[in-house]
């Protein structure tokens, strides 16, 4: 068993398991794993408390996170941004379409009406 850690190590694997859990779950430790340059068993076993990471580790890891916090807050803004910029639903476009269009109004009756006479 591993020896006791840190509250802030603590806190780091507690987010590292965050970010292995969150959709899609599949293949998060090996991706880590490789990003931080260490087996993906050396991953597990930090979750699992029977490891922990080295004051290197710890920090490559803090880098770790960072980097895909502000990847997760880009994609975020992006798809906000995405959503304002959509365009019109095709039932908004169909609604539109639907409404009759009003009769343009030629050059004689602008100009009858211009000068008070009917047609």
């Amino acid at each position: 068993m591993a020896r006791k850690t840190t509250p802030k190590t603590e806190r780091l694997i507690n987010e590292l398991r965050k970010w292995c859990d969150a959709p899609p779950p599949y293949g998060k430790r090996k991706k880590a794993a490789e990003m931080l340059g260490i087996n993906s068993q050396t991953i597990t076993n930090w979750l699992a408390g029977t490891q922990n990471p080295t004051s290197e580790q710890v920090l490559n890891l803090q880098d770790f996170l960072r980097k895909q916090s502000k990847r997760r807050k880009r994609r975020k803004n992006q798809k906000q941004a995405d959503k304002a910029q959509k365009p019109p639903t095709e039932s908004a476009a169909a609604e539109s379409a639907e409404q009759p269009a009003e009769p343009a109004e030629t050059a004689a009756e602008s100009a009858a009406k211009r000068y008070g006479i009917s047609l």
